[in-house]
């Protein structure tokens, strides 16, 4: 099959799904499948998904007008369309069907994806609704679009000896500079790790004052987080990300769908939340965490087959068709 993932990433928008997006795009490949990528005009973003090797094509999303859509499937020939958007529109959705081809999203939550053949909830911030939309819907944390090098990666901490933060691959909002500052009030060194498309670097630079080590551009993120006992990190993919490694993290919802999946973590014992970007409190958590059983309860909980699981039920809707 001839696949396109089509989605947002930027400094405002984050680079979560992009993320999501490669690591599908590779075990599509894997699979067998030729997959390619449609996104917005951002040069961060496109730079990473050449690197990985996969065709790009960059366009306005939210150009509802011009039908893009349609020449993008005739000419790249699709079989199948992935939206990881949030939330896409009817017309869009029209637009995809038109062509007669498989539509498929990602944690949709919109109407628009009534439209769609398939509806994959995997983040708890969308699977816990009721009123999802789609011809077919799944949910849960088995569809989790994880990088299969966490498995190699994966053990069991015991102490917090090694403290990472990493707020996301924009963070948009410069949490990251908050939460360094907290930490160096405690006395509390750690290592900071900055999203490719990270834009707050000089209000960081003045606080940190070289008291720190800040990392930008890493080979591997998961390498990182790893190599540590403990991440703070915003609510998104990234502490499902550090659970199934072993590391339990502090979580700070940095969007209000965050929170969702922060309470998630927190209650299923892999993380603990400590508020939202305009209101959170580091202190005092840290010397108090249960590591051992945090970070062996994130082993035991967090799947690896995600990306099976989600090619699985492509696969069995396409045969469908």
């Amino acid at each position: 099959m001839r696949t396109v993932i089509c989605l947002e990433a930027s400094h405002i928008r984050g680079m979560g799904h992009l993320f999501r997006g490669i690591n599908l795009a590779h075990a599509l490949r894997h699979n067998g499948d030729d997959c390619r990528f449609v996104i917005n005009d951002d040069a961060v973003a496109i730079d990473i998904i050449k690197r990985e090797n996969f065709p790009v094509l960059h366009t306005r999303l939210d150009d509802l007008c011009s039908g893009w859509e349609r020449p993008i499937i005739e000419h790249q020939k699709i079989d199948v369309w992935i939206n990881d958007r949030l939330a896409i529109t009817t017309a869009h959705a029209h637009l995809v069907k038109q062509s007669d081809i498989l539509l498929v999203t990602l944690d949709d939550e919109s109407i628009g994806a009534q439209e769609a053949d398939l509806n994959i909830c995997a983040l708890p911030c969308i699977f816990a609704r009721l009123d999802l939309q789609g011809k077919q819907v799944v949910r849960g944390i088995d569809y989790l679009v994880l990088n299969p090098v966490i498995a190699a990666l994966r053990r069991r901490h015991r102490s917090v000896e090694r403290i990472l933060v990493s707020m996301g691959g924009s963070d948009t909002y410069g949490v990251t500079v908050e939460v360094v500052r907290q930490l160096l009030a405690a006395e509390i060194t750690t290592t900071v790790i900055l999203g490719p498309n990270f834009r707050h670097r000089q209000d960081l630079d003045k606080v940190v004052n070289g008291r720190m080590t800040i990392k930008q551009h890493v080979p591997s993120l998961l390498e990182e987080l790893a190599a540590h006992d403990l991440a703070i990190t915003g609510g998104g993919i990234t502490p499902f990300e550090a659970n199934a490694l072993g590391v339990p993290c502090l979580i700070i919802a940095t969007e209000a769908h965050e929170e969702a999946n922060a309470m998630f973590l927190h209650e299923l014992g892999t993380s603990t939340y400590i508020g939202a970007r305009q209101d959170f409190s580091i202190q005092g958590y840290i010397g108090t965490l249960d590591v051992t059983k945090m970070s062996q309860r994130g082993l035991e909980n967090l799947p690896l087959n995600g990306c099976e699981n989600v090619i699985r039920e492509i696969r069995n809707t396409w045969a469908k068709q």
